[in-house]
């Protein structure tokens, strides 16, 4: 049997993908993601080159948050 990453991991990659499969949805605790570890993770996508939100996501990445002003703002709120 297959060991899950930790939940940190799994709110990363769902925040930084946009997808978990039905396994690592179930290793949330409650099949939820925290708050908490999705702002953590939003953060770090923010502090990182390829930014936030990740590219490929129709709905978010025409909005230009990963290039702009917007993305200091963002973190600087988040980090608040």
């Amino acid at each position: 049997m297959e060991t899950l990453p930790d939940e940190r991991t799994l709110v990363l990659k769902l925040v930084t993908t946009w997808h978990l499969n039905v396994p690592e949805r179930r290793a949330l605790p409650g099949g939820k993601a925290r708050a908490s570890l999705v702002i953590a993770a939003i953060q770090e996508a923010l502090k990182s080159e390829d930014g936030f939100p990740p590219d490929g996501d129709p709905m978010t990445a025409s909005m230009g948050l990963d290039r702009s002003p917007w993305r200091r703002e963002l973190l600087h709120l988040l980090e608040g």
